[in-house]
Parts: C-alpha cells; structure tokens; sequence
C-alpha cells in the first residue's frame, strides 16, 4: 500500500491528486445537469398528458350548430391533407379551394398512392375523431376510417373517391350536366 501511495505522489504530487479530483467534480457536475434537464423534460411530458386528458372543451357534447350546407361551428382549425384518389384532373385543387371557403386549414392537396378508391373516405389522423366528423358532415360523406399518425401535421386526410358527384363542392356542376 505505502508503494502504491508513494508512486502517485511521484507522479506529480499533490497536483497530479487536484487533477484527478477537478475531472471528478465536472463530471459529476454534467451528471446533475442532464439528470436535471431529464427531470424538467419528464415534468413537461406528465403536464402535457394530464392537461390532454382532462381538458374541457366547449359547448355541450353532441350538439353541433350548423352554419351552412354541412358546415358546423368548431373552436379551432381543422388541419387537412385532400388527396385525388379517382384519378380525375382538378379534383382536389376544387376540393381544397371548397375547403378553404369553409375555413378548414388545407396544408396539403395533391394525388393519392392509387386511383383505385371507389368512395370517398375520410382518416382520422389524430386523437380528434371530431374534426373527421366535420369535415366528413361539410362534404356529405360517411366513410370515416380511423388511421392514426401522430407524427403528421395534420388531423384529417380525405382521399376523394370515383362517388366525387355526391360531395357538395361537385353537386352544383352534376345539375349542369
């Protein structure tokens, strides 16, 4: 043991023992930063969870106030993606700029993966299965599908179907037809 003691001491004394003393305090000083940064991050997480779960939303559940041809009243925008799933030309740059009239917020229009669906369908993006509800009762469809993604920007996709005719935005061009 008295070697050992005597080795470090020739090793630089009572500096080489400062050295190794300051490198343990700055670590030991990182160790409680990150564990204080994770404690603040957990603590933001169980906040965001119980404010989601137990928030009270307006008006009375059920009860929907129309404002249009299948329009309802809503407390905040609708995120919604339009995808051309007949294969015809326009489709969704109509549906969109419908949409917008409606004030649901379209961040996203272009051409679904297939032109193969036959009716329209709306997707349930988020946890809100109301917003799908809405947009599905302001184009008069029925088919709404829950498919999940909360990795996207967006509470709602709605792929418009070969059955296009019977959405209000195309209902005025049938009588013209």
């Amino acid at each position: 043991m008295k070697g050992t003691y005597r080795s470090r001491q020739t090793k630089g004394g009572r500096f080489w023992n400062k050295a190794i003393q300051w490198k343990r305090s700055l670590l030991t000083g990182i160790i409680v930063v990150v564990l204080g940064l994770l404690f603040v991050l957990n603590g933001l997480f169980i906040y965001s969870l119980i404010t989601k779960l137990f928030s009270v939303e307006k008006g009375v559940p059920g009860e929907e106030t129309p404002l249009g041809e299948g329009v309802f009243e809503r407390d905040r925008t609708i995120r919604v993606e339009v995808l051309n799933g007949a294969g015809i030309a326009g489709l969704a740059q109509r549906m969109t700029d419908f949409l917008r009239r409606e004030g649901f917020d379209v961040i996203d229009f272009g051409n679904a993966e297939t032109f193969n669906y036959y009716e329209t369908v709306v997707l349930v993006r988020s946890e809100d299965r109301t917003a799908a509800k809405l947009l599905a009762a302001a184009v008069n469809t029925t088919n709404v599908v829950e498919q999940k993604n909360l990795f996207l920007t967006l509470d709602v996709t709605l792929i418009i179907g070969r059955d296009y005719r019977k959405l209000l935005p195309f209902q005025s061009e049938r009588r013209w037809q």
